[in-house]
C-alpha cells in the first residue's frame, strides 16, 4: 500500500520527487507541478494537465 504525505506549496520543494499542489474551487479543479530540484513550482493548470505532465516528468527520469 502506498502512503501519501500531505504537503502544501511551502513544503513541496523539500519533497523527494514531484509533487501535484491541487487546489480548486467552483470553476474547476487546478493542479501545480512541483518538482524536486527546481526553484519554484509550475504553473496552474487544469488537474489533467498537471498529471500529465507529471508522468512525463516521471517517464523522463526513468530514462536516465
Amino acid at each position: 500500500m502506498h502512503r501519501f504525505d500531505l504537503v502544501d506549496s511551502k513544503t513541496a520543494l523539500a519533497y523527494p520527487g514531484h509533487v501535484i499542489i491541487v487546489a480548486g474551487d467552483k470553476a474547476g479543479i487546478t493542479g501545480e507541478l512541483a518538482v524536486r530540484g527546481q526553484s519554484h513550482p509550475g504553473q496552474v493548470e487544469p488537474l489533467e494537465t498537471a498529471i500529465h505532465q507529471a508522468l512525463l516528468v516521471k517517464q523522463r527520469d526513468a530514462l536516465r
